[in-house]
């Protein structure tokens, strides 16, 4: 990352890590957390022109290893191509829904965000906010228990890749 007086330097807002489900239910502090990717030198009330996308993820589908007992869907949400006078391509806000959760009794799940970053995956001209959500879900019944990563790196000009 570039020193903080250069146009490419970014700095993070809102919450780097919350959870999303707690016990297999949603929850209250997940719904309100968000995270964003601005210049380092700029409020997010100076960006203009943000665009909205989403991206479903599979955290946790029925399969083998837990049968029909847990499904997990989750939906992240994100601001992208945010510009600050005229230029660059920024991430305002990212927030992460569940948008199906279906967890069998004697089941616990547990899913947590942790963010990471920013980076300027762009150049000190061009920036490109880019920043890494992680997923992680616990899955336990008495018996045992598993832990599911899903990883993306989300950019400010949309594009989303496997993390």
């Amino acid at each position: 990352m570039s020193d903080e007086g250069s146009w490419g330097a970014l700095k993070s807002i809102g919450e780097a890590a919350w959870t999303v489900l707690k016990d297999g239910k949603p929850s209250i502090s997940g719904k309100a957390a968000s995270f964003g990717a601005i210049p380092a030198k700029a409020e997010w009330t100076e960006l203009t022109g943000a665009r909205g996308g989403s991206s479903p993820v599979k955290i946790f589908t029925p399969g083998a290893l837990w049968g029909n007992n847990v499904d997990i869907q989750a939906t992240i949400h994100f601001q992208y191509g945010a510009t600050f006078h005229g230029g660059g391509a920024y991430l305002p806000s990212i927030t992460v829904e569940p948008t199906h959760v279906y967890v069998a009794w004697g089941f616990t799940v547990n899913l947590d965000v942790q963010m990471a970053g920013p980076w300027n995956a762009g150049t000190d001209r061009a920036p490109i906010a880019a920043v890494r959500a992680t997923l992680t879900a616990n899955i336990s019944t008495l018996l045992r228990s598993d832990t599911l990563v899903v990883a993306l790196e989300i950019h400010g000009d949309g594009s989303l890749t496997p993390g």
